[in-house]
Parts: structure tokens; C-alpha cells; sequence
């Protein structure tokens, strides 16, 4: 699967992920999707769609918007890593957010 690919699939999977735990996913953060094009353990769509399902589950009561710190579980220092390391070439990739629908 190539980089778009994993893009499109993801968001796919954060929408059903939605769906299948009656949550509404409308928005998805860019460097949420930068993070899984960049990701080499993120190749198949059931580790997309498995990332999907946890971040539903973390994202707050009542949000409408996956959130890239919703990609992990909290703590994470593979969190702080990739943004320390992707913030030079993605700064305004953080808090801007792609709107998603079927």
C-alpha cells in the first residue's frame, strides 16, 4: 500500500471505526494522516483499521474530530518523538483538519 493509499484508508476506517462505536468522525487532523503515510508499521488495513478504533475511543465526549493525540495512547513517547521530529517540515499540519464524509 502506498502513502495515499494508507491516507484514504484510514480515513475510511476512522469513519466506520465511528460508526461501529456510535461516534460521529467528521474531521480528521493533518498530522494525524502525516503520521500514518510516514508510519512503516501502518502497511495493512487492519492495522489501520485498529488504529482507528482506539482513537474513537479517545477521542473527548461530545468531539466530532479525530485529533493526532488521539492516535495514542496517553504518554506515548513515540507521540512527543514524531512531532519533535516531523515539526520543522509539518508545524502547520497541527490543529488544521480535513473534513471527511461518505
Amino acid at each position: 500500500m502506498g502513502l495515499g493509499d494508507r491516507v484514504v484508508v484510514a480515513l475510511s476506517q476512522f469513519r466506520l471505526a465511528g460508526k461501529r462505536l456510535d461516534r460521529e468522525v467528521n474531521e480528521v487532523e493533518k498530522l494525524g494522516l502525516y503520521y500514518v503515510a510516514l508510519n512503516p508499521r501502518l502497511t495493512s488495513a487492519r492495522q489501520l483499521h485498529e488504529l482507528a478504533i482506539r482513537s474513537v475511543e479517545r477521542m473527548s465526549p461530545g468531539d466530532d474530530r479525530i485529533k493526532y493525540d488521539n492516535l495514542f495512547n496517553p504518554g506515548d513517547p513515540e507521540n512527543k518523538a514524531f512531532w519533535g521530529q516531523s515539526l520543522p517540515a509539518a508545524a502547520d499540519l497541527a490543529g488544521a483538519y480535513l473534513l471527511v464524509r461518505d
